[in-house]
């Protein structure tokens, strides 16, 4: 191991380069340079056109607040430049959307290498991260447009911000908590699910290291910064949507979709399907005739009633189905990767992949929160909080991408736990 020792740095460069050179290659032998149609693909190409976030679920259908506005605004510059859905643009987006993704591996791996976990373990887990072809369309394709990279990589720096300044000889200064504060809330604008739990790392920073007074001040420092950088968004709102929204539109349709009569049966995938089909307005055109004559707001608080009267209705049946989502998260079915086409390969080895670093990563955490290893409290935050929102939503794969890479490294310290008690245990014996 000392070979590495001395050789980290150029090894993780190859690592990096290895993995970055078999996404592009996947993107461009496997004819994925296509744009994918999505809501954020439709409000980044109107942005692009004219500035305006819009036209969520069809062409001509006006402002929108379905989303967050900097994923798509970041997609839509480089639209306006290159083109909407050209070769050229989303090449480049790809690019951009894999330097999230090495760039949230590294942070890891800092992370886990500042909490004491053996360098061979965290070079395992990084070449695993970099070269393992299970999220290959999410991280080349669908990142391109949605925020998942980029949640991923911020949530990562505030924890690597986190665990150094727990573990430092000093106090954080007033500086740093305001500079992390302001991270915290760039981190809820783009995802709020990595936002709270990032709120949960500064809160706990906070008041681990300088006291209740300190994480209380710096909870109101939050919060002022969140209303300050939402203003805008929620003025916008209010003169293009007639609602003074502060997030985003479309917690009725994901209600709506989570929990009705179609998931009492055994098929989910077609449950799924058949739900997205009759209530989302990119998929149905009832759907989206019935929001383009309510309005988008109105409509969702249509389904969101709708949703809520359900399980007011049915509650045991909606705790099971939202335990059911929470293990889902965890442990996907096979079936989330054939949702909307048959073009995932191998899809029980990226199944049983995703299984067993949940599995050994969920053990790994255990065991350390159960040794009290100082930091790991951090990883908790961002491994478990982030999985609460979408007890609410059927978690689809890019849901759970947030926690894979934390998952991955926690797999990798548990066995190199467990492989240093063998000798001890061999001895005792």
């Amino acid at each position: 191991m000392s070979w590495f020792a001395r050789r980290e740095i150029l090894v993780i460069s190859l690592l990096v380069a290895a993995g970055v050179a078999l996404r592009i290659a996947w993107v461009m032998a496997g004819g994925h340079l296509a744009p994918v149609i999505s809501e954020m693909y439709n409000i980044s190409g109107r942005f692009a056109i004219d500035g305006v976030l819009g036209d969520a679920f069809r062409p001509g259908q006006g402002p929108t607040a379905h989303a967050m506005p900097l994923s798509p605004m970041l997609a839509g510059a480089v639209y306006r430049v290159l083109g909407i859905g050209t070769p050229a643009a989303e090449f480049v987006l790809t690019l951009v959307s894999l330097c999230f993704t090495f760039g949230s591996f590294l942070l890891v791996y800092k992370i886990f290498r500042t909490l004491g976990t053996p360098l061979w373990a965290c070079l395992a887990a990084l070449a695993l991260a970099c070269l393992l072809p299970v999220n290959l369309s999410l991280e080349a394709v669908a990142f391109r447009t949605w925020e998942g990279a980029l949640a991923v990589f911020l949530m990562a720096w505030m924890m690597l911000l986190a665990v150094r300044l727990d573990a430092g000889e000093t106090r954080p200064t007033k500086a740093q908590y305001a500079g992390i504060s302001l991270l915290c809330v760039i981190s809820f604008v783009v995802n709020q699910a990595v936002g709270v739990a990032s709120f949960a790392m500064l809160g706990l920073l906070a008041w681990r290291r300088s006291g209740l007074r300190a994480a209380v001040g710096t909870g109101a420092l939050s919060l002022v910064l969140t209303a300050l950088v939402l203003t805008p968004w929620m003025l916008r709102n209010g003169e293009t949507m007639g609602e003074r929204l502060w997030l985003r539109s479309n917690f009725g349709l994901v209600l709506a979709t989570g929990f009705h009569d179609g998931m009492s049966g055994k098929d989910q995938r077609q449950a799924f399907v058949d739900r997205m089909d009759s209530v989302d307005p990119l998929m149905s055109d009832t759907a989206y005739a019935r929001m383009k004559q309510m309005g988008e707001l109105a409509y969702n608080r249509e389904l969101a009633g709708r949703a809520q009267a359900w399980i007011s209705a049915h509650p045991t049946q909606s705790l099971g189905i939202a335990l059911g989502y929470l293990r889902q998260y965890y442990f996907p079915p096979e079936w989330l990767w054939h949702i909307y086409s048959d073009r995932s390969r191998s899809t029980w080895v990226k199944a049983l992949s995703h299984w067993l670093i949940s599995a050994l990563g969920l053990a790994g955490l255990a065991m350390a929160l159960w040794q009290r290893r100082r930091g790991f409290i951090y990883v908790a935050f961002g491994a478990l909080i982030p999985a609460l929102p979408y007890m609410l939503a059927q978690p689809v794969l890019r849901y759970r991408y947030l926690v894979f890479a934390l998952l991955l490294f926690l797999a990798a310290d548990f066995v190199a736990r467990l492989a240093a008690t063998r000798p001890r245990t061999a001895l005792a014996a």
